[in-house]
């Protein structure tokens, strides 16, 4: 079985508004849903893509992938700085496992958790855009958004409560995540440097299948 393509697991499941296709790019309209919805990706002429990020009133912010050096080196030289490296984590679920059942609506301790992280209406608008079978996570201090496309689910938007933290409250919404999961492969995204993230699906087994990191104009 060949490997997923992980940005289009990323599109898929945190979905821009829409996607703009302009002279080899992916021009992503995120309606203030955060870097993953609003940056551009691909390759040809930067200057279109700039363009067509001004024309929507967006940051000039490009998502570079594993492997385009080239590009990466052409943002650096025309004075884009790099932001927020990503990793992308994965693991395989096994083929008997029974999906669960938790709810499909976050409560309101749910919302009060993800407004406190940053996760606001703009990015809980992203959710709604989720096309494939997708739910909400919660327990008591803590909250995640899982979505699927094709064989893969994606966790997003995990948050836990400050006052619940170093209580296996994350532990819980992955394993949560992973019951509920009707697919062969469950993966996450984190920030490069967020310790704490990477170890809690590190320890339930995920492995490192890919990064990406932006550059943005400032």
């Amino acid at each position: 079985m060949s490997a997923p393509d992980w940005f289009a697991v990323i599109d898929a499941t945190w979905p821009a508004a829409d996607f703009h296709r302009v002279a080899g790019w992916i021009v992503r309209e995120g309606q203030g849903g955060g870097k993953r919805v609003s940056a551009a990706s691909g390759s040809g002429d930067i200057s279109e893509a700039e363009a067509a990020q001004r024309a929507l009133g967006q940051d000039l912010l490009f998502m570079i992938q594993d492997g385009q050096n080239a590009l990466d080196t052409e943002l650096e030289d025309r004075g884009y700085q790099i932001i927020d490296p990503v990793v992308v984590l994965a693991r395989s679920l096994r083929s008997e496992t029974i999906p669960a059942s938790p709810s499909e609506g976050a409560t309101d301790a749910s919302l009060s958790i993800w407004d406190k992280g940053g996760i606001g209406p703009a990015r809980r608008a992203v959710m709604d855009r989720a096309n494939g079978p997708k739910t909400v996570v919660q327990q008591d201090g803590g909250v995640a958004f899982v979505s699927c496309h094709d064989d893969v689910a994606m966790i997003h938007a995990l948050e836990v409560d400050a006052a619940y933290r170093r209580q296996g409250v994350g532990a819980e919404l992955e394993h949560t995540a992973s019951a509920w999961a009707p697919t062969r492969k469950i993966a996450a995204l984190t920030v490069e440097n967020n310790i704490a993230s990477r170890r809690l699906f590190q320890n339930a087994g995920y492995c490192v299948v890919s990064r990406y990191h932006y550059r943005i104009k400032l």
